[in-house]
């Protein structure tokens, strides 16, 4: 890694994941004694969420393998499609736009 490139654990995906959590479950707003807990709770549930979607995919793989077989899906399986797919869009239009900006930042030096 670069020495002036900054390491990143988290995504902007996955920042946008615990906003949306952390608006849902406020645990800012537990009383004295919740918070430790309360936070432990949007942890485990982004951890979950994590969890399902990588079954899902995982499952599909091995569905796309055994082409030709007809299954019924679940409720929740549709759902965990559609997240994905959004997931994967979303993911896909961030690198499009940094993919841009470094171009764009290349160029500009190019230029000078």
């Amino acid at each position: 890694m670069p020495p002036n490139e900054k390491r990143r654990n988290f995504t902007g995906e996955k920042d946008l994941a615990l906003l949306r959590q952390v608006a849902f479950d406020r645990p800012f707003l537990s009383e004295r004694g919740g918070v430790i807990a309360a936070w432990d709770s949007v942890a485990a549930t982004l951890a979950r969420f994590d969890k399902l979607i990588q079954r899902k995919r995982d499952a599909n793989t091995v569905a796309l393998a055994a082409s030709g077989v007809a299954e019924k899906e679940a409720e929740a399986d549709t759902i965990r499609d559609e997240l994905i797919e959004l997931i994967d869009d979303r993911a896909a239009v961030q690198k499009s736009q940094k993919d841009a900006a470094k171009r764009k930042r290349d160029e500009d030096e190019e230029a000078s």
